[in-house]
């Protein structure tokens, strides 16, 4: 059975609006705590979240080949691509049938931890890092 797939990730407005939701929660848990200090907490907490927002995502192209090999392409917001790297799945990569938070590395021992979230070929990228995960993560 060949694994062979080829996504697109997007960056997910999903993702960035959940993350805005979470930090305004946090604001407005300050409501219900006691004292001073906590709904301080929670109100510098939840700004620093919506002020300091995690970094941007970038369109990335995940390449897997037959045999399990996975090339990474990341488009630089310039237009500029880099070229294809091949970087290896991690131990503690999220493989949910709904998500998938992958931790790769890349030859030169950088980490990058790619968030995929459901999409139109999600299933088949979920099946071809479940089998690349079977084999034996780190190669």
């Amino acid at each position: 059975m060949s694994i062979a797939v080829s996504v697109v990730v997007r960056p997910s407005a999903r993702l960035r609006l959940s993350h805005t939701a979470v930090c305004v929660c946090g604001m407005a848990a300050s409501v219900l705590c006691p004292g001073w200090c906590w709904p301080a907490a929670c109100l510098l907490g939840g700004a620093a979240g919506l002020l300091l927002p995690p970094r941007q995502p970038m369109l990335s192209r995940l390449d897997i080949s037959a045999v399990g090999q996975i090339r990474l392409t990341v488009y630089q917001q310039t237009g500029a691509v880099s070229a294809a790297e091949p970087v290896v799945l991690l131990a503690g990569s999220t493989l949910w049938p709904g998500l998938l938070l992958l931790r790769l590395r890349h030859a030169d021992g950088r980490l990058t931890t790619l968030t995929v979230v459901p999409g139109a070929e999600l299933r088949g990228l979920v099946v071809a890092c479940r089998a690349i995960a079977a084999r034996g993560v780190e190669q």
